[in-house]
């Protein structure tokens, strides 16, 4: 079934991919081991950090300025860009 809505200055009922338009790159999940290419600025211009993510790296960085914690868990919900975000860090980092 496609998602229909009426198009509100028409009132003619249009298919919802006739008036939406989502990127590739935000169509499909992620698989670090097959897609990760590290330090790709490419990969790094692409990403949008959205604020979780950005608390989420705040998080790391206080935890390894300020303790011996080196080790750490994404955890959530299906689609909510946990493996996007790994990828995101690991471009970051490079391969060294």
């Amino acid at each position: 079934k496609s998602l229909c809505l009426l198009h509100p200055t028409s009132k003619i009922m249009k298919r919802l991919d006739s008036i939406v338009e989502v990127a590739n790159r935000f169509q499909r999940s992620v698989n670090i081991l097959n897609q990760l290419t590290y330090g790709s600025k490419d990969d790094l211009q692409k990403y949008q950090l959205l604020p979780s993510g950005a608390q989420v790296l705040e998080s790391f960085a206080t935890h390894l300025l300020g303790t011996n914690q080196r080790a750490f868990t994404i955890t959530g919900p299906y689609g909510t860009g946990k493996s996007s975000l790994g990828f995101f860090i690991c471009s970051l980092l490079g391969k060294d």
